[in-house]
């Protein structure tokens, strides 16, 4: 058995709000045999929960697992992406897909987001 847990995103379980442009990906791995060691990862990143729309897909021979940066396209403001990870081991063993994460994007580029004040007028008192 091995299999991919506790995916997080900047310290976080699916976040929302995010203003980072090259988000930090983490996860664990757990496996029932003794003295495992990742080898490989792959990551990838999505615009939809079933991986039609993939904005990063990066494979590489890495020990890796903490504070991996997202390097793929632009980051969009008000997007969620979606995001699974799979690995190999030392052990010659492949996981299957972890289970799908995400974290959504603030709002990165303030001109969009512009509104009026809310104001209360004051009032004579007429008595």
């Amino acid at each position: 058995m091995l299999v991919v847990k506790s995916l997080k995103c900047e310290y976080l379980n699916n976040p929302i709000g995010i203003y980072v442009l090259d988000p930090k990906l983490s996860w664990q791995i757990i496996s029932d045999k003794i003295n495992v060691k990742q080898q490989q990862f792959q990551i990838q990143v999505a615009t939809d929960k079933e991986f039609n729309t993939i904005v990063w897909n990066i494979h590489t021979f890495s020990e890796k697992s903490i504070h991996i940066p997202y390097s793929g396209a632009p980051l969009q403001s008000k997007q969620r992406y979606f995001y699974r990870v799979k690995v190999w081991i030392n052990q010659k063993e492949e996981s299957e897909w972890s289970d799908v994460n995400f974290f959504e994007m603030g709002l990165l580029d303030n001109s969009k987001g512009t509104a009026d004040w809310i104001s209360v007028k004051k009032q004579k008192n007429k008595c």
